[in-house]
């Protein structure tokens, strides 16, 4: 048996490990590959900073507003999942003291019947 040293799958000859060896080489070239969203924005930031001076003034100062207005979309994005998570929390510790609540309640009138 052959044993795959990424991932442990086993297979009858090298053969087949060679060609499924492969798959892992694909992964790896794929996800190094796909640029991130932020390594995106700042190759375009890049690209319009290095032609700034072919632009018109008009032209550039709508770059850097559409930059700006990106910027701060993002911020409200992360604010909104944040305030998201903030109430989930509350809503988690309520439930959690009402549960508690309910095991104190419960916990009386085993004690009360016990005595």
């Amino acid at each position: 048996m052959f044993k795959c040293k990424e991932c442990g799958k086993e297979f009858a000859d090298w053969h087949a490990l060679g060609g499924h060896m492969r798959t892992h080489r694909a992964k790896k070239e794929r996800s190094v590959a796909l640029p991130t969203d932020e390594e995106q924005r700042k190759e375009r930031l890049s690209l319009a900073l290095g032609k700034l001076s072919e632009l018109s003034p008009q032209e550039a100062w709508q770059i850097v507003v559409n930059w700006i207005m990106d910027v701060h979309h993002q911020l409200q994005l992360k604010d909104e999942i944040i305030q998201s998570y903030r109430l989930r929390l509350q809503d988690s510790e309520a439930r959690v003291q009402g549960v508690q609540s309910e095991l104190k309640k419960l916990q009386q009138t085993v004690e009360e019947k016990i005595v």
